[in-house]
């Protein structure tokens, strides 16, 4: 089977649904943000020596293709958003929090190699997270607004948690003369 099927050459591509859409449609953009997200984990992964943040970076994985596919079905696809844990996250990011000195000043995103891909990926989270919530659909959206959020704040914790492996100092934000 061929990769190519030229069929968005005039810039339309189909939807889960069979829609033709403009590639330009925001929900063309938001599951095109998710593949982003989804291919900056990769990265990730590949930076990540602890074989547990590993696996549940590759669960994430999973998790964001099935948020793609949600917003590719115009929402038809409800059991992909429906199975999304933010609370899951917000467990992630206990475990890690304790270990870490409390936050008392801005940080800079950076560190060791590792957190400055995750601090990527939560940048790109929060991208897809305001591209949603353009939708302007907050019935259909809300779940996956959530997500994001808790989403972001997983990678800035995990950021912070791969300098303390790593033994390497946190950039401070220091404001400029």
């Amino acid at each position: 089977m061929k990769i190519y099927t030229k069929t968005g050459d005039a810039g339309e591509t189909s939807l889960f649904t069979g829609d033709r859409v403009s590639k330009s449609n925001t929900l063309v953009d938001i599951f095109g943000q998710l593949d982003e997200l989804n291919s900056l984990i990769g990265v990730l992964c590949n930076k990540t020596k602890e074989t547990g943040i590993k696996e549940y970076l590759k669960g994430l994985q999973a998790e964001i293709f099935s948020l793609g596919s949600y917003f590719a079905s115009s929402f038809t696809l409800s059991k992909y958003v429906e199975s999304l844990e933010p609370l899951d996250l917000e467990v992630k990011m206990d475990e890690m929090d304790e270990k870490l000195e409390q936050l008392k000043n801005f940080i800079l995103p950076g560190g060791c190699e590792a957190a400055s891909f995750a601090h990527l990926c939560r940048t790109s989270a929060r991208s897809v997270e305001r591209a949603v919530v353009k939708l302007d659909k907050p019935k259909e959206t809300q779940k996956a607004v959530v997500y994001l959020n808790r989403l972001s704040d997983y990678f800035f914790v995990l950021a912070r948690y791969y300098n303390f492996l790593e033994k390497v100092e946190e950039p401070i934000w220091k404001p400029s003369k």
